[in-house]
């Protein structure tokens, strides 16, 4: 049973690694659709011609559950995050004052995407971790 567990979790590291980087840049990232192409038209998020993915969307490009990160209301409760109902994260977005509120509120929604991402990656690294650590008591006990 543990050997699942770590062998889930691993996929859970690498499937959120893909989609961090998928995110890096701003231009990969959207709202209010799964994908875009170049045009900004709504495409299947495994679409050849999709440019641009949001949460849900970046998911499934990346063949994770859309549970990953809890119940389908934990993605939804995210994305109301990223909207700006969560003070929680205002201290580590930097806000630049000559940029267009419109452009920069994108940017500061991009910018918790990819600190949710961060935050989730770290998380999911300590419980490999510690599953690990646990794992390899057990086979030392058993040996």
């Amino acid at each position: 049973m543990r050997k699942q567990t770590l062998a889930r979790l691993k996929e859970q590291i690498r499937g959120v690694a893909e989609l961090r980087k998928l995110f890096e840049d701003p231009e990969r990232w959207t709202e209010g659709t799964l994908a875009e192409d170049k045009d900004h038209d709504s495409v299947n998020a495994r679409s050849k011609r999709a440019v641009r993915w949001c949460m849900i969307g970046g998911l499934k490009k990346v063949g994770l559950r859309r549970d990953l990160f809890g119940p389908e209301s934990s993605v939804i409760d995210l994305n109301d995050d990223i909207r700006g109902d969560d003070p929680e994260f205002e201290s580590y977005i930097y806000t630049d004052p000559s940029v267009e509120p419109v452009v920069q509120d994108k940017r500061i929604r991009h910018r918790r995407v990819m600190l949710f991402l961060d935050f989730q990656l770290l998380a999911l690294r300590d419980e490999y971790g510690r599953q690990k650590r646990r794992y390899n008591r057990e086979v030392t006990k058993r040996g």
